[in-house]
């Protein structure tokens, strides 16, 4: 009789186990964003990350790219946020989904969308390949215009690591932008990246 109790317990366990085992792969197969969200939940960077990767790589459409690019950690995982920040940030959709989520009022980052994901890209960049790295993201950031939360500036405000040669580069970089500036306010934002740069010790 015990022997017939612990048979039907282990059959039972197996059972649970097999079915709890075939929903999780089909979620992951075809509802990798559920699983994505379920181990955030929980605290799970890295699988949480992988499930995003595994969406964006279902759907490949540039809103579940930018759900990764937005949840990467640019300085503990400079690979991946180089990687993907790289293609969300030359996609031709790119300005069109910054627009978008500047108009949502339900998305607030505190600056706009593009400065957000260059900026992000900027420190992955340096995290990844150094100052040169992060420099030639920042001057494709600022290419059109020189806002007040440029990549340049975002490098200058979060990187704890910089030295004194980083800072060169950068004071350097930002005075060639500012010599073909023409607007005031922008002149203003360059100045005052310069002088954050060149006060670096």
């Amino acid at each position: 009789m015990t022997k017939l109790v612990v048979k039907t317990v282990l059959i039972t366990v197996a059972a649970i186990i097999l079915t709890l085992a075939a929903v999780y792969l089909c979620l992951a197969l075809f509802f990798p964003k559920t699983l994505a969200k379920g181990w955030e939940d929980i605290g799970s960077y890295n699988l949480s990350l992988k499930y995003y990767e595994k969406q964006y790589e279902k759907t490949e459409d540039i809103t579940d790219l930018s759900v990764i690019c937005v949840k990467v950690n640019s300085e503990k995982d400079a690979v991946r946020a180089v990687k993907y920040l790289k293609i969300l940030t030359e996609n031709p959709k790119f300005s069109d989904l910054c627009a978008a989520e500047d108009a949502n009022i339900a998305i607030d980052y505190g600056f706009t969308a593009y400065e957000l994901y260059y900026g992000k890209y900027a420190i992955a960049a340096y995290y990844q390949g150094g100052i040169t790295a992060a420099v030639n993201v920042a001057n494709t950031a600022t290419q059109h215009e020189y806002t007040e939360h440029n990549a340049f500036y975002v490098i200058l405000s979060v990187v704890k690591t910089l030295t004194a040669s980083d800072g060169q580069a950068i004071a350097a970089a930002v005075s060639e932008i500012k010599s073909g500036l023409t607007d005031g306010e922008q002149i203003g934002f360059a100045d005052r990246d310069i002088d954050l740069a060149n006060g670096i010790l």
